[in-house]
């Protein structure tokens, strides 16, 4: 979608606090002397940029003030000018000042934000400028066609690409709703275009991964996504469980410090081969060798100085395609000397 260039208008809020008097009585008391707040609200320049949210769509300014559990709100008409809106009775103390501005459908298509301490009898100014908001994401999936091919769908992520000079994204979970995924809190996204791809459950592990999908997101509307998961998207996985433990592991040694050790072949479709392990001479049983899956014997060389204690232990795993490796065969010990 072609973005039209237009021109943006930014606001300059100066703040001014007035009190009747710049020293305070003494004692103090909090309270005793509020002051006044005037939020000028006037144009400050025209800068031509590609946005869509404009300053001519507000219709109304919200000012929202907020202390502590103190809330003060005030709502005017604009009308393009200078215009100021005057708070009375606030009394000294950090105060976080909301700017909205508003348009014709209600949505707070500019925003601003600021904290600033008002001081007892202080005349205090604050500049501030107002810029597009963020807008609302909502996410539906149509995930029916994937139950009936038995997929477990019961979360999902969607990802956001906020940046399209980076490869990250940030992420957004998506919970079931009878035959549907939706986002499960409210997504608010900075106005622009982005790329965005939904994937079940997430990234890591994912049984499902749409393609990406472009979503254009506007200050302060709600941009709405429906998608209907795609089976021929499905990932294609399936279970590798850790393989047999190989039985019946022996070793011998007919021949003077050459213990030959067999044991019977594994049965597994996709195994790659065995590994042998032998102590070292601190007892500690470490890998000897990796042998393919059509090897059932090996005959070890050893010296005297790799018993520990008089003892030379060996044990034998299996090892699938997958990398998984079974549990170990109980260990064999040879005694020094037999």
């Amino acid at each position: 979608m072609d973005i039209e260039t237009k021109f943006v208008n930014y606001f300059f809020l100066m703040i001014a606090l007035f009190s009747s008097s710049a020293c305070l009585k003494q004692p103090y008391f909090p309270g005793k002397d509020p002051g006044q707040l005037h939020l000028k609200i006037s144009l400050v320049e025209k800068e031509k940029i590609s946005v869509r949210a404009v300053a001519s769509e507000i219709r109304r300014l919200g000012v929202c003030l907020t202390n502590k559990k103190l809330q003060v709100k005030k709502e005017v008409s604009y009308n393009g000018g200078e215009q100021i809106i005057s708070f009375d009775s606030l009394y000294p103390g950090f105060w976080t000042i909301e700017v909205f501005g508003i348009d014709r459908e209600n949505d707070p298509i500019f925003y601003g934000k600021k904290t600033r301490e008002i001081l007892p009898g202080e005349k205090a100014e604050l500049s501030m400028i107002i810029n597009p908001g963020p807008g609302r994401l909502e996410v539906t999936i149509e995930i029916s066609e994937l139950r009936d091919l038995g997929v477990d769908v019961s979360e999902g992520k969607i990802y956001v690409y906020l940046d399209p000079n980076t490869n990250l994204s940030t992420s957004f979970s998506l919970i079931l709703e009878e035959n549907y995924l939706k986002n499960e809190k409210e997504i608010k996204i900075p106005e622009g275009t982005y790329q965005a791809r939904i994937n079940i459950p997430q990234k890591s592990n994912a049984v499902y991964e749409s393609h990406y999908e472009t979503v254009t997101i506007r200050a302060g509307k709600l941009t709405e996504l429906y998608l209907q998961a795609d089976a021929k998207l499905i990932i294609e996985g399936k279970i590798d469980s850790t393989p047999a433990t190989p039985e019946n592991f022996r070793v011998t040694c007919e021949e003077k410090n050459k213990p030959l050790l067999t044991w019977d072949p594994v049965q597994e479709s996709d195994l790659d081969g065995y590994c042998l392990y032998r102590t070292n001479n601190e007892g500690r049983f470490i890998l000897l060798k990796q042998v393919d899956k059509n090897t059932f014997l090996y005959q070890d060389t050893i010296e005297n100085k790799d018993y520990f204690n008089d003892k030379i232990g060996y044990a034998v795993s299996s090892v699938d395609q997958g990398e998984n490796v079974s549990f170990w065969s109980e260990p064999v010990y040879l005694t020094y000397g037999n």
